[in-house]
This record gives structure tokens, sequence and C-alpha cells, in this order.
């Protein structure tokens, strides 16, 4: 359906404008996607979500609405935090969140940044519908999801990164941080070398080590 605007109100035709759906909302509607949602919009430019029975699965009240494999709505509030809910509008997460990562290969599992540099790890119950907690890596700077069935973890301090596998949660591949090039020469905060770059560096427990160059 192609949403249709009459007099103010918003409803839904086919593509012979033809009406389907009587105007009867001031809320924009956006179109369907492959799952039976689309995204409302409200005068004030607030977000939400409405199902293709017309009812309403999220209010009208979120900056942005990201729909990921028709099961998760991420939905981000006024202060630039997410809430994640299924496709019925149900809370996932009981908590609002930093960063939220899906996998573009596998549906099941969501990675969940947390404030205290922490991430975890979660996997979606068909049965249940619910997102259950797997495990969680403390420390962690970057995260991102490696194919279908793993994904990678760079931690904090010693900036290595590990690639674990999803389903066991075990690392599959430990690459060590890549070690600066250090060099000898400074002059007051300037190198003597225009194309050697002078850095501070902090070692495993956050303690600052002594300058290091790159080139």
């Amino acid at each position: 359906y192609i949403p249709y605007n009459q007099k103010g109100f918003w409803g839904y035709a086919d593509t012979s404008c033809t009406i389907k759906v009587q105007p009867f909302s001031r809320h924009e509607f956006g179109f369907f996607d492959d799952h039976g949602l689309a995204i409302s919009t409200d005068s004030n430019g607030l977000k939400g979500v409405i199902n293709q029975a017309m009812k309403t699965v999220l209010l009208p009240k979120y900056q942005r609405i990201d729909i990921e494999h028709g099961r998760y709505i991420k939905a981000e509030t006024s202060d630039w935090r997410y809430r994640l809910f299924n496709n019925k509008g149900i809370q996932l997460l009981p908590f609002e969140t930093n960063k939220i990562v899906f996998s573009k290969e596998n549906a099941n599992y969501v990675l969940v940044f947390s404030a205290s540099d922490v991430v975890s790890v979660y996997k979606y119950d068909v049965k249940l519908s619910k997102l259950l907690l797997l495990r969680k890596h403390p420390n962690a700077g970057k995260a991102d999801f490696n194919g279908a069935n793993s994904y990678d973890i760079t931690y904090h301090y010693t900036l290595e990164t590990k690639t674990y596998n999803l389903s066991s949660g075990k690392a599959v591949v430990n690459r060590p941080a890549v070690q600066p090039l250090h060099g000898i020469v400074k002059t007051l905060g300037r190198t003597a070398f225009p194309q050697i770059v002078a850095h501070q560096a902090f070692n495993a427990f956050g303690v600052k080590d002594a300058a290091h160059f790159t080139r």
C-alpha cells in the first residue's frame, strides 16, 4: 500500500489510487516493509511503528526508528540512547543502552554496548520471543560481527582483538595489539622529523607510558 493524505489525515491507497484504508490519523505513515511494519511520524517529527492492521506497535515518541530482520525495532530516545523491542512492541531489553549492533547474516544474535565499556552478547529465543544473555566482555572498546558465526572484540588498554565463536563463546583467533614504533628523538613536544608523529600511550593498567612515535 501507498501512504495517502487527505485534508491532513493519513491512510493508505493501492497503486491504482484506490483507498484501502480511509485517512484517519494525523500521524504521517510510511511504507510497509516485507514484514508488515511501517514507521509513523507525528507533527513534532517523532517516530513510532504501526502494523498492517493499523494497530500501533510503538507510539511516536522516538527520534529515530530502525527495523531489523522484521524482528527487532531499535528506537532512539531524545538523549541518544536506544531501546530494543520486538515486532509486537514488547521491550526485549529492560534498559536503555549506548549502542546495539545486529548481524547482517545471522538474525539470532545481537551485540549490546553499555556505558561501563561492557559488550554483551545476546541470542534471540524464537520460542520464547526473548533475548537471552550469553556472555559479557568487560573493557571492550570495539565490537562487531565477523560473518554469520563469529564476532570480534577489541579490548581497551591492550588493543588486543579476539574473534569469538557465537555458539561456543571460545576465542578462535587471537590477534595481539600492534606495537608502536618507539622513537628516541623528541624536542619539547615536537619531533625532529616531520614524518614522525608523537603519541602518548597507556599500559595495560591504565598508567601513562612514555611518549612514543609512529611513522
